[in-house]
This record gives C-alpha cells, sequence and structure tokens, in this order.
C-alpha cells in the first residue's frame, strides 16, 4: 500500500551521495540530511505515524537532532538523546518498542570496535 501510494512528484530532489557526503563532513547527523520518500505515502497511510513523528520531534526539542521515518514506516529513529520522551509511557504507545542504539562507526578498511573503545552518535528508534 505505501509504494502504491508514493507520488513520485513528491520525491526529494536531493542527491543522496550528496546528503551521505555531508553527514560525513558535519560529524553529525541533522533533520535536513535525513531524506525518507516513503514518508510522504506512509504519513498518508497512517496519519498516526506523522503524529507520532511530530510528538517526538516537540517533545524532543534540542535534545534530538533529526528524527525521522526508517523505509516504509517499521521505526521511527530519533537522534542524540537516549532517553524517550514521557509521552511514550501513555498508554497508547504501550504496545511501541522503544529502545536506546549506537551507529556502528568504523574507519574505511577497518572492522567494528566495540562502542566502550569509541564515540558513536547516541540514536533512540521507535518501532
Amino acid at each position: 500500500m505505501i509504494f502504491k501510494s508514493l507520488d513520485l512528484n513528491r520525491r526529494s530532489k536531493a542527491d543522496p551521495l550528496r546528503l551521505l557526503s555531508q553527514m560525513t563532513q558535519q560529524g553529525s547527523i541533522t533533520q535536513d540530511l535525513c531524506v525518507n520518500d516513503l514518508e510522504q505515502p506512509a504519513f498518508d497511510n497512517l496519519p498516526e505515524l506523522a503524529e507520532l513523528k511530530q510528538r517526538l520531534t516537540e517533545a524532543g526539542g534540542d535534545k534530538f537532532s533529526a528524527v525521522f521515518m526508517t523505509g516504509s514506516g517499521s521505526t521511527i529513529v530519533c537522534v542524540g538523546d537516549d532517553a524517550a520522551p514521557r509521552f511514550l509511557s501513555d498508554q497508547q504507545y504501550q504496545g511501541l518498542f522503544v529502545s536506546p542504539a549506537r551507529l556502528i562507526v568504523r574507519q574505511p578498511g577497518q572492522w567494528y570496535v566495540h562502542s566502550s573503545q569509541q564515540t558513536a552518535v547516541p540514536v533512540a528508534a521507535v518501532a
């Protein structure tokens, strides 16, 4: 349903390689760099996803540098503070899986290094 609802005229014109390059250069993830063309059809079909993203954005304030949906709506990610916003403990959100997560960061030619030995960008995932 989500893919059928994708309006190709509403897709982002941003170059994915440029976005990735900017993330790398900045060393951080910001809202303007998080593009997902499937948000529009997912939000059109499931407005509660759009409402959840909006609430996360508002509740996160300056604690989250970005809030975005992955894929066709299985996860909404909040980049920044590990603490989940308090409203997620409300009854209507009891079925959500909320977990702090860390991005795996590695240098070219290297393999994974445990997070205790490196600095990573904290993210919180809501699925």
